[in-house]
């Protein structure tokens, strides 16, 4: 397998290096897949115990795939990158390779809500590609995390962080595996949704974009304390969810407005007041829930 790909990558460097003597016509030879995938090749270089909040939004605003060696890491403000051409945000695994947001998190500036802010950790607005976030935890610590401001979509003063993880845009899709995202109760503080100090971790939405977000696809992760719903897919083609767990939340799933079909399967809710609110489901969106428990007793499977 190793011979393989090195065989690959002199292939590709040496149409690399031919193609620097090529006309624009003949460049176009060279696969665009295989350019895309050049540009992204991004070595790990992120350093252990650092707020690596610049680092990040650099690197993926320049389009590249991010892989984070095992250590823990800080975030002071939330990552906002618009228009992201797709690819993959990793760690080394979800015990591994941790990332913490603390108090005074700062919501980053989002030009589409007209001069509002939305406090999101990782917030993709309009990508052109498909993206996967995998193989590490968020962790949410203190009272106020974010600092305060008034959450667009609600018009209440919040001091939650809102997403961990938003994805939106017409025909965009997310793919989320083996993560752990930590929330806080903080109980009766001022802007914390229903005592939480996280609202809706995992979001992939095409609201308020011109067309439905494609598919969003959940696995193998575990949410433990949110004020809202814990993952959602907000005005969209097709959501599965698959092995996942999720405790002490509001909510566990949102389904609005979405027209294809819905996956529900051996997914544990604890502690979770709904678990699932379904607004406007399309009457042909094939659903199959199965294989799901709450507090630890099977519920009743509902597949099409």
């Amino acid at each position: 397998m190793k011979k393989n790909k090195l065989s690959i990558g002199l292939i590709l460097l040496s149409v690399a290096i031919v193609c620097t003597y090529c006309t624009k016509e003949e460049s176009s030879l060279v696969p665009e897949g295989e350019l895309l995938m050049l540009k992204k090749a991004k070595t790990s270089n992120y350093i252990p115990g650092t707020d690596i909040t610049e680092q990040l939004r650099s690197d993926l605003e320049s389009g590249l795939s991010v892989t984070l060696p095992a250590g823990h890491f800080y975030l002071s403000e939330g990552v906002w990158t618009d228009g992201y051409t797709g690819g993959t945000v990793k760690g080394s695994g979800r015990d591994l390779t941790i990332i913490e947001t603390a108090e005074g998190f700062l919501p980053p500036d989002d030009p589409y809500l007209n001069g509002r802010v939305s406090a999101g950790i990782l917030t993709f607005q309009n990508p052109v590609g498909d993206i996967t976030i995998k193989a590490m935890s968020f962790l949410v610590q203190g009272e106020h995390p974010a600092v305060g401001h008034i959450y667009p979509f609600g018009g209440y003063y919040s001091t939650n962080i809102e997403n961990v993880i938003l994805v939106a845009g017409t025909g965009a899709s997310l793919e989320c595996k083996d993560l752990f995202i930590k929330g806080e109760y903080v109980g009766d503080i001022e802007g914390a949704y229903l005592g939480y100090n996280i609202s809706f971790p995992i979001v992939g939405t095409g609201f308020m974009c011109s067309g439905p977000f494609n598919k969003i696809s959940v696995k193998d992760c575990e949410i433990d304390g949110c004020g809202g719903s814990a993952m959602g897919i907000w005005t969209g083609r097709t959501a599965e969810f698959k092995d996942n767990k999720i405790t002490n939340a509001g909510m566990g799933l949102w389904l609005i407005d979405a027209i294809e079909a819905i996956t529900i399967k051996d997914c544990h809710f604890e502690n979770t007041s709904l678990v699932i609110l379904q607004q406007n489901i399309a009457d042909d969106c094939l659903y199959c829930f199965k294989d799901n428990t709450l507090d630890g007793q099977a519920m009743e499977d509902d597949c099409q």
